[in-house]
């Protein structure tokens, strides 16, 4: 299959809680702030095509330091940039688009917007879309060339969005020079403190190892943007989910740009999952809700001490125990599995890396999974969930001794103990 760059990165920047706040922000409706942030994604885009500055390099290299910062707290570097992203983002402009004034007033009468309101969101679309290019060239130690081969294969859909005047005709993709593919290393340039990436997808977040940016040479394609789903793990033991397929009904839907979408849904199809009560829900290909559905509904497959999931969609407020409310929709979904398969029994576990103080890590897993029980109670689940607990630093299910295997030790799951 074909990626396209520009829906992809729209799914990844876009959700309804950032429209709102940003309409609030800017006193101009949703859709328009929606349209302002495709137009600024594909105006980004456009800039890369046939730009072989060092300048632009040097800035994209920059952006992707600075973009685990951004994407930690997205609405905040969207809607907020603080002067050093700015600052950054003016230069960017400049490198990419060498007039930016004039890119501006073209999206602006294109939009009906005001150029104001374009200016104030280029300073987080622009940096943070050239952070996650940068990541990629990075962490796959991908050529500038590599990376033009695929812009240009993108022009096609970028045009379709943009005025007239900013729109270039697509340049063939050759198969000249043809990449080598890299092993996808996972982003390290974050904050990997415990308060920092805590509220993060973390067990999940290879944001941009989901994704692979790609040349299409000698027939075939490369993906600039493939989901990653590591199966659900455990303390113990790691549960695959690649079995009894053939026992849930799922329907693959249309992509519902209302959803908050977020780094880990890139790549995945959106399905609808039919529940023993006749009752459905939408999900994601991969995601915790499959995972389960497709475990439950499997009778060889045993509930116990060692058969947990992670959750792929709870967010916390940056080192508190605070749910986030983007979370809701998982839970929503998590209590509509529970109460379809009514003897289903679950605990929820809080997990942490081996930095910091273990006594204050320990505390911090325990509240955070505390939240989330809270959380499933007043959806009107009381009885199926049996506990709540946090192991800390304890059972870990990567190495501690870098970036990428923290991460993956920072995490919620649930285990399930019973399914009849």
């Amino acid at each position: 299959m074909s990626i396209n760059l520009l829906s992809a990165l729209q799914q990844l920047l876009i959700n309804d809680e950032l429209l709102e706040q940003a309409a609030h922000h800017f006193n101009i409706p949703p859709g328009k702030i929606q349209q302002s942030i495709q137009q600024l994604i594909a105006a980004t885009i456009k800039g890369y095509a046939g730009n072989e500055q060092p300048a632009l390099q040097e800035l994209t290299a920059h952006a992707a330091e600075e973009s685990g910062s951004w994407l930690s707290d997205l609405q905040q570097s969207l809607l907020h940039p603080n002067h050093n992203q700015q600052v950054l983002s003016g230069n960017l402009q400049q490198a990419l688009w060498g007039h930016p004034a004039e890119v501006l007033q073209q999206l602006s009468g294109k939009l009906q917007v005001n150029e104001d309101v374009l200016e104030g969101l280029s300073h987080g679309i622009v940096p943070v879309t050239a952070g996650i290019i940068g990541n990629k060239l990075k962490n796959e130690q991908l050529s500038w060339e590599t990376l033009q081969l695929f812009i240009q294969s993108q022009m096609g859909a970028v045009n379709t969005i943009l005025p007239e005047k900013l729109a270039t005709p697509p340049v063939p993709v050759t198969a000249e020079a043809q990449p080598v593919a890299e092993t996808v290393a996972p982003d390290t340039t974050a904050d990997n403190t415990e308060e920092a990436v805590h509220h993060r997808r973390i067990n999940k977040w290879k944001w941009l190892t989901t994704v692979a940016i790609i040349a299409i040479v000698a027939g075939g394609a490369w993906y600039l943007f493939k989901g990653y789903y590591p199966q659900g793990q455990s303390a113990e033991t790691v549960t695959t989910d690649s079995t009894a397929t053939d026992s849930v009904q799922t329907t693959v839907v249309p992509v519902d740009t209302s959803a908050v979408f977020t780094t880990d849904t890139i790549g995945h199809s959106r399905i609808s999952l039919t529940l023993p009560d006749s009752n459905t829900i939408l999900a994601f290909a991969g995601s915790l809700e499959d995972s389960l559905v497709q475990f439950m509904s499997n009778p060889a497959r045993k509930a116990g001490k060692t058969t947990w999931f992670n959750f792929d969609g709870v967010v916390f407020e940056s080192g508190a125990a605070v749910v986030k409310p983007e979370s809701r929709q998982q839970l929503q979904n998590l209590v509509k599995i529970m109460k379809a398969y009514g003897g289903m029994k679950v605990k929820i576990g809080g997990y942490t890396d081996n930095t910091g103080d273990s006594l204050t890590n320990v505390n911090l897993s325990q509240a955070r999974a505390n939240a989330v029980w809270e959380e499933l109670k007043t959806m009107g689940v009381t009885k199926q969930v049996t506990a709540a607990e946090g192991y800390g630093p304890k059972h870990p299910v990567a190495d501690n001794a870098t970036p990428e295997g923290r991460q993956q030790n920072r995490r919620i799951a649930v285990n399930v103990q019973s399914k009849w």
